[in-house]
């Protein structure tokens, strides 16, 4: 009787150690496979927030600090008109323009254009995807849903002692945000749009 309990314990011993051994490889699996999943996901979060913070290298290949250029074989009146022409063809009206002449006769002038919509939600499916690619970095905002997106431009023309031209190009983005905040942010481009609207202005220069 003794050795039938010594056996039956025995038993009771071994079952448990297998049961155990099985739950043990058991939950391995489940915590390996939740890694796998929490990781993928992870990394899924990590490339949609480096395309947000606009560090993709095909994202910011026409981005700088400054767009400007002097012209040396232009009047001032040339670059100005060219540089109206190249905002209307853009479809961008002139919403401010100022231009006067300093102490030394140089001319100094300012172009400021409207707000030019290219992304509108009743047009395009999905305007993030638009904002993410012309922006150097679309304001995070959880659950935003954005309604369009704008561009302004800013134009600095003036004059040099040696009859030169600068110019000085700066461009923002703004998009109005109709879900979380109901307000529109503004924000820094790309430089995309600004590298096109220098190109546009230079053919136009060079056509004269």
């Amino acid at each position: 009787m003794k050795n039938i309990l010594q056996i039956l314990a025995l038993v009771a011993i071994t079952f448990s150690f297998s049961l155990n051994t099985a739950f043990s490889e058991e939950e391995k699996e489940e915590k390996k496979e939740k890694k796998g999943f929490f990781g993928r996901m992870k990394e899924n979060m990590d490339k949609g927030l480096k395309k947000l913070e606009g560090t993709d290298e095909e994202n910011l290949k026409y981005y700088r600090e400054k767009f400007e250029q002097t012209y040396t074989d232009f009047f001032f009146d040339e670059v100005w008109n060219a540089c109206i022409e190249s905002l209307d063809e853009y479809g961008c009206a002139v919403a401010q323009k100022s231009s006067r002449q300093d102490e030394n006769a140089l001319f100094k002038g300012k172009l400021v254009s409207e707000y030019c919509i290219f992304a509108m939600m009743e047009k395009d499916e999905d305007v993030a995807d638009s904002l993410w690619k012309y922006s150097y970095k679309v304001p995070v905002i959880r659950g935003a849903d954005w309604g369009n997106g704008r561009m302004q431009y800013k134009i600095i023309l003036k004059e040099q002692e040696d009859e030169s031209v600068y110019m000085l190009i700066r461009g923002e983005i703004s998009g109005r945000e109709d879900q979380i905040t109901n307000e529109v942010h503004f924000w820094k481009s790309n430089g995309r749009f600004e590298h096109f609207l220098l190109e546009t202005i230079n053919e136009k220069l060079a056509s004269l």
